[in-house]
């Protein structure tokens, strides 16, 4: 009797060790693959709050353009359109939105960086040949205070209209490719 006492110990002893070790490996394995799913979770929450920061502030600089050009065109198609230069009160308000547009512009580069990072590349193109467009357009304007003509205006509104709508497409391109944040 004794060695079936014995041997039934043994045999619970095995049996309660083995269930703990099944038990202890399943929810290591458990455990580390809900880690692993909640480390790539947070990765797609910080890269999608990434993208709508990037989206916000390229929403701010296009707004402040499309300020800048409603103002000249406000003022070309006034009743005191300018011929051969602004006037004083055309020209305060062509630096004031002038300054909008630049105190957005300022978060430019870190929009392009965030774009990249999130994998991008496309739109950030976009938004930096938008941003020479409206250089291209704006300095002379500003610095050089040369008159535009209409046509030149409305060149510029075309062209930087048609990039910004590629710039928009592209963003849509990168929502759509984002997991969900559940």
């Amino acid at each position: 009797m004794a060695a079936t006492g014995i041997l039934e110990l043994i045999d619970t002893t095995l049996k309660i060790g083995l269930g703990a070790t099944i038990s202890g490996v399943v929810t290591y394995v458990v455990a580390k693959l809900n880690h692993e799913r909640e480390l790539i979770k947070i990765g797609a929450v910080r890269r999608l709050d990434s993208l709508e920061k990037a989206s916000e502030r390229a929403e701010q600089y296009i707004m402040g353009w499309r300020q800048f050009a409603s103002t000249l065109g406000g003022i070309y198609k006034g009743p005191n359109a300018p011929t051969e230069g602004f006037s004083d009160m055309q020209w305060k308000r062509i630096k004031a939105r002038d300054k909008t547009m630049l105190e957005a512009r300022e978060h430019l580069h870190q929009v392009v960086a965030r774009l990249r990072l999130v994998g991008g590349n496309s739109a950030a193109d976009h938004l930096i040949r938008m941003n020479k467009a409206i250089g291209s357009f704006r300095d002379p304007l500003i610095l050089q205070k040369r008159l535009p003509s209409v046509e030149e205006l409305r060149a510029a509104r075309d062209e930087i209209s048609s990039t910004a709508k590629l710039f928009h497409q592209e963003m849509h391109a990168l929502y759509t490719r984002m997991p969900d944040r559940a």
